[in-house]
């Protein structure tokens, strides 16, 4: 029997919904491609298997930014993905701060999966006063998967 390594990781995405929009439409203004597009109306996939659930359809159209997900090592810094995404949107301020007024269903969710590693964050004055710009909530999803 062999058995599977099990990997801490960590992430971040950003969640836009386009209201009666199709997502594309932020794609196009933005010039950065979506990681995902969900149209309202299409069947609705379990967000593990990505297998359609049958009966279940989609309520929103959404644009979704994915920061590839971190394999953690020791000491995990998961301000990581947060900055990064900030630092993409930091490219186009003005144009997010826009799209996020025009769209105020929004948010930035930050997960972690982790078995034996004590994830951390740092929320310094910088980095509040950065996302403070934005005005935009953060989720947290953090696990602990030990058995």
């Amino acid at each position: 029997m062999s058995s599977v390594e099990k990997k801490d990781e960590y992430g971040c995405t950003l969640f836009i919904d386009t209201l009666d929009d199709h997502p594309q439409i932020l794609t196009n203004r933005l010039g950065l491609q979506a990681s995902e597009l969900i149209i309202k109306g299409s069947e609705l996939r379990s967000p593990m298997t990505k297998k359609v659930i049958n009966g279940k359809y989609n309520e929103n159209n959404l644009w979704i930014y994915h920061i590839e997900k971190k394999y953690a090592e020791v000491g995990v810094y998961l301000n990581s993905p947060l900055e990064k995404l900030l630092d993409i949107m930091d490219e186009q301020k003005e144009v997010f701060i826009d799209i996020l007024k025009k769209y105020p269903q929004n948010h930035i969710l930050c997960y972690g999966y982790f078995y034996d590693v004590n994830p951390y964050f740092i929320f310094n004055k910088n980095l509040i006063n950065k996302i403070g710009q934005y005005n935009i909530d953060i989720e947290f999803d953090i696990y602990c998967l030990n058995e």
